[in-house]
């Protein structure tokens, strides 16, 4: 259980640190460990119901009761809300530090006015919207590899094909509001609490490996969430308690004078 306690102190650590300035809020909270394959379970507390049991280094353990789901999630269950994550636990210490932050976040979404919202983005099945999102995702890139000037026209890039990818499916805009808000600020948490002083090359990474998934509909807010909080934090001062029913990327069209692109600049910028 040596990854287990390594991940618990971490998410201490984290918590101590941001000391509730993110969110207004302490991420902090009773975290479980579960085998997704053999169910057992290793958790910070008992859960009231006498499943778990304390060992000699002071994790409680024992296997999850059917019915209980197994998720990178947060769920209730034998009285206690959990911040849950799905072992094996990453080896490397800020992955490892990026996932519990994220789901620690999703614990109190629903407290700070943000509560969890299922929907799927299927515009992006096809061939334009993953096009234009694809466009989006490499912009964003670019933005967390640079500095000054062209971060910010990477920035603006990204907005435009954003803003050219609505346009071309405007019954999207619910659902990818919905999936920005939910997993894109959660994977902000998770990288801006979880990666350290390699904030911005982290979310590049994640950026360059969704860019070659096949299946973009659900999960594209994992990666562009980052990308979108760090710039926020960038250029627009208290963003986080500025989101109202906004995604976090439309807090930024004012400031950088963003702009939709007609037909041949966006083939240019492409």
């Amino acid at each position: 259980y040596r990854l287990q306690a390594e991940a618990a102190a971490e998410l201490q650590q984290m918590c101590a640190a941001d000391a509730g300035e993110l969110w207004n809020t302490s991420l902090c909270g009773p975290l479980i460990v579960v085998d997704g394959a053999t169910r057992q379970a290793w958790a910070t507390q008992r859960d009231n119901t006498g499943v778990l049991a304390l060992t000699p280094s002071g994790g409680w353990v024992g296997v999850l009761p059917q019915g209980v789901p197994v998720a990178n999630t947060t769920v209730d269950w034998g009285g206690v809300r959990w911040i849950m994550v799905v072992g094996p636990l990453p080896e490397e210490a800020s992955a490892r530090r990026v996932l519990l932050a994220h789901e620690a976040w999703h614990r109190v979404q629903s407290s700070i006015g943000l509560p969890m919202q299922n929907t799927n983005a299927a515009h992006l099945e096809t061939e334009r919207g993953r096009y234009l999102m694809r466009l989006e995702l490499r912009a964003l890139a670019t933005a967390m590899l640079s500095n000054g000037r062209a971060r910010r026209n990477a920035a603006k890039d990204a907005l435009g094909f954003r803003m050219a990818r609505l346009a071309s499916f405007p019954e999207a805009q619910a659902a990818e509001t919905a999936l920005d808000r939910n997993e894109g600020l959660a994977s902000y948490t998770g990288v801006r609490l979880g990666a350290g002083d390699e904030v911005s090359l982290f979310a590049a990474r994640t950026l360059n490996a969704y860019d070659q998934h096949d299946a973009l509909a659900r999960s594209y807010a994992y990666a562009t969430g980052p990308a979108y909080g760090l710039l926020l934090d960038d250029y627009v001062r208290n963003w986080r308690t500025s989101l109202a029913a906004w995604a976090p990327a439309d807090l930024l069209v004012s400031p950088l004078r963003a702009r939709p692109l007609n037909a041949p600049t966006l083939a240019r910028r492409a």
